[in-house]
């Protein structure tokens, strides 16, 4: 096994943890977000919401959480598929649209 699966092996496990508050989950979410999510959701020139605008984040909540899953997993205008995470779970994505957003969804 090659080092960057033993890696996101290692992440998915972490990840499956996130039911538990603690700094792992916080290291974990955050490394996704930097291969992932990053390249877009910290470029304002990509159209994306950034990392922590609300404003921008705002009427996106508004829509409710199972909008966002289908816009981040079947991919929304410029926003690719999966969001460029493949390996990701509804779960995982959850956790990084609260992370970026810095609203707890329900």
């Amino acid at each position: 096994m090659n080092l960057i699966k033993l890696i996101n092996a290692g992440v998915v496990v972490i990840l499956s943890s996130l039911s538990f508050p603690g700094f792992a989950a916080d290291e974990a979410a955050q490394a996704i977000y930097d291969r992932s999510c990053k390249a877009c959701h910290n470029t304002a020139a990509s159209g994306a919401p950034q990392m922590g605008d609300s404003e921008a984040w705002a009427p996106r909540i508004a829509q409710g959480l199972d909008t966002l899953l289908d816009h981040t997993i079947e991919g929304y205008k410029g926003m690719p598929p999966m969001g460029m995470c493949m390996d990701c779970s509804e779960d995982q994505f959850i956790v990084l649209i609260e992370l970026m957003s810095g609203t707890k969804l329900e």
